[in-house]
């Protein structure tokens, strides 16, 4: 149903209402209802009525800054591809010499210990760097 919204014909404390939820966006409906000692539902018609949107802004969805895309959860501040472009490194495979991507921070655990010095695209290529050694240096190696 379409509402068309006549402010002459409405009382001064609705006109209050209405002015004071476009003022206060953030505000849930519970907030402003409590301010004017009516109900939630009754704050939601009147707003409904006039054509503002119920929905606080808290509880819209947010936009990436670097997208534009706006499919953000609650406390993400990019989105996860973007995220993904930022925090990814690419690396050459020791063993078949591919390029791939890993997260930076893995690469920087990974390499900071003393005993990893190579960097593998996958299991496969781990296992057969290390099968042309004499001595087995995983259990896995054969």
């Amino acid at each position: 149903m379409i509402y068309v919204f006549h402010p002459e014909l409405c009382s001064k404390r609705t006109l209050d209402i209405i002015e004071y939820r476009k003022n206060n966006p953030c505000l849930t409906l519970q907030q402003v209802a409590d301010k004017f000692g009516v109900s939630r539902e009754n704050i939601r018609q009147k707003c409904r009525r006039s054509g503002i949107e119920s929905k606080s802004l808290r509880y819209r969805k947010k936009v990436c800054p670097l997208c534009k895309v706006n499919n953000l959860k609650r406390l993400q501040v990019i989105c996860a591809e973007c995220y993904h472009k930022q925090h990814n490194v690419i690396l050459i495979c020791d063993n078949c010499g591919i390029e791939f991507n890993r997260f930076q921070t893995t690469v920087i655990h990974n390499l900071d210990k003393d005993r990893n010095k190579h960097v593998f695209c996958g299991r496969k290529c781990f296992y057969l760097f290390y099968k042309g050694r004499s001595k087995p240096h995983h259990k896995f190696d054969i």
